[in-house]
């Protein structure tokens, strides 16, 4: 959804003019590490403010994110219910790069919601989602979901055994009587 915030520029010290919105942005089509986190719509409602001629928009946005835990690939689902505020200019970003997150620009006096509210939920969200905080994971042997079944690998292999011992850190074990032996001095 675009809108024409041009029609709300103001100059000097005239009264604020106001323009609200609400709507139900589709997120479907945004990929985040693969992944589509947004496949339901969400709901956005704020407003933009024009006040002595410096424009603002403020908003709420919920939405439901899934996600794959983070260790057992589980599909975790979040209730979202964030609150964004941003400065709104005509001005292009600096050639060197530095934007910041709190202001958005437009392109003709046209604000594209559904790219503010895609950045915002995006960049708000925990990057480690997990089923639950005692979740057990996946078996590094095997790939079983420890959270839901046993799978022995550690009866077959012995967790002491040099056969667990993934073979890129095979070289560290030499270092480990070093240690050991300085230890117990």
């Amino acid at each position: 959804m675009r809108l024409n915030v041009k029609r709300l520029e103001t100059s000097g010290f005239s009264e604020d003019k106001r323009l609200d919105f609400s709507y139900s942005p589709d997120l479907s089509a945004v990929r985040q590490w693969g992944h589509a986190p947004y496949p339901l719509p969400a709901e956005a409602a704020g407003e933009v403010v024009s006040h002595l001629g410096m424009m603002t928009v403020t908003y709420n946005v919920k939405a439901v994110r899934r996600d794959p835990c983070a260790r057992c690939l589980v599909g975790v689902e979040t209730p979202v219910d964030l609150s964004f505020s941003h400065r709104i200019t005509e001005n292009p970003p600096p050639d060197d790069g530095a934007l910041d997150d709190e202001t958005v620009f437009t392109s003709g006096g046209m604000l594209d919601l559904d790219e503010m509210v895609a950045s915002d939920l995006l960049l708000g969200q925990d990057q480690l989602v997990l089923c639950s905080p005692g979740c057990l994971g996946l078996c590094p042997h095997c790939g079983a979901n420890l959270n839901t079944e046993g799978c022995g690998c550690d009866e077959i292999q012995g967790e002491n055994d040099a056969t667990a011992i993934d073979s890129r850190f095979a070289a560290l074990l030499e270092y480990t009587g070093d240690i050991n032996d300085t230890d117990q001095e």
